[in-house]
């Protein structure tokens, strides 16, 4: 049996009825966890009307934004108390194609009889507004190379988690999400935190999910740049840097103080340029960094320090 997982947090209730209506008859129960939502009468509405059209819908209504990694963990929590055997998450704006789940389980299925390790596996992402293909990142050591897949399979670094497919089985020896790091590169870490433990990663072609990047975005010589909330930046600026003292990054930590702390600084730079209000884009990107550096983590305005040797 399978759950879908959805986290939301002031969705587009005409967003997440789409998904609803592409995801219902594919999945053995919805599992919808609301993250302190301002819209919570809505949401409400919205649970009760597809609750006449789905058997199983099953929700959480959190009081306050926990985070997503503390919210993915909570439905994942819900499908191994009931014994599930898979999960696929989803964004609050994410629609899988028809005939999506199918496509995931057969080449999850495939995989294994190969005698691969899988951890989880993602399909290929396609852009809601331009159609364009979302790369994804190569398994390489010293460098990272995207590709953009048109059919087969590929073992990368990481995956997004909205379309994952996981098998709960593998939280046993890999681990939930991490919930410290609250919102952003979460399933980034979680798949570094796989390949560690001798599981691969994988994203296929044979299966799309089309994805609403940022709530607005820039075109910049060619290639996109998505623009979140500027809180967003923090997030990305800290939970980059705090990656030089996680253990399962230990192999990578010279490109995340190269490669990776320059990155950083470019999407803060481009964000200040090129932005109306740049300049809170700066404030938090910054202090994302600085708390990076002193291996903060938690909400913004309640960090803590971090050890990843203790993380249970």
């Amino acid at each position: 049996m399978i759950y879908s997982i959805i986290v939301t947090y002031n969705p587009d209730l005409k967003l997440l009825e789409k998904q609803f209506h592409a995801l219902c008859l594919q999945v053995d129960a919805l599992v919808y966890i609301d993250n302190g939502s301002r819209n919570l009468s809505d949401i409400k509405r919205f649970i009760e009307k597809v609750k006449k059209v789905q058997d199983i819908i099953i929700v959480v209504y959190n009081k306050k934004n926990i985070g997503l990694g503390a919210a993915q963990n909570q439905g994942i929590d819900i499908a191994m108390a009931n014994g599930i055997d898979h999960v696929v998450f989803f964004d609050q704006d994410s629609t899988p194609e028809q005939g999506f789940i199918s496509k995931m389980l057969k080449v999850e299925t495939k995989l294994l009889s190969q005698g691969k390790r899988v951890g989880v596996v993602a399909p290929t992402a396609i852009e809601e507004g331009s159609g364009k293909i979302c790369g994804v990142t190569l398994h390489e050591r010293w460098c990272k190379r995207q590709v953009f897949p048109q059919e087969g399979e590929f073992s990368v670094l990481w995956v997004m988690a909205s379309g994952s497919l996981f098998r709960t089985e593998v939280f046993h020896t890999i681990g939930k999400m991490n919930p410290h790091f609250f919102v952003d590169m979460i399933d980034t870490e979680w798949g570094y935190r796989a390949k560690a433990k001798g599981y691969e990663v994988f994203v296929t072609a044979g299966a799309r999910l089309f994805h609403n990047v940022g709530d607005s975005s820039k075109n910049i010589g060619g290639r996109t740049m998505h623009i979140h909330h500027p809180y967003r930046l923090y997030y990305h600026a800290r939970n980059n840097i705090v990656q030089l003292y996680n253990p399962v990054y230990k192999r990578y930590r010279f490109r995340v103080i190269t490669k990776t702390f320059a990155r950083v600084l470019v999407r803060i730079g481009l964000h200040v340029i090129l932005v109306k209000n740049g300049m809170e884009y700066l404030k938090y990107g910054i202090q994302g960094i600085v708390d990076g550096f002193m291996r903060k983590l938690g909400p913004y305005g309640d960090t803590y320090k971090y050890r990843f040797d203790t993380d249970s």
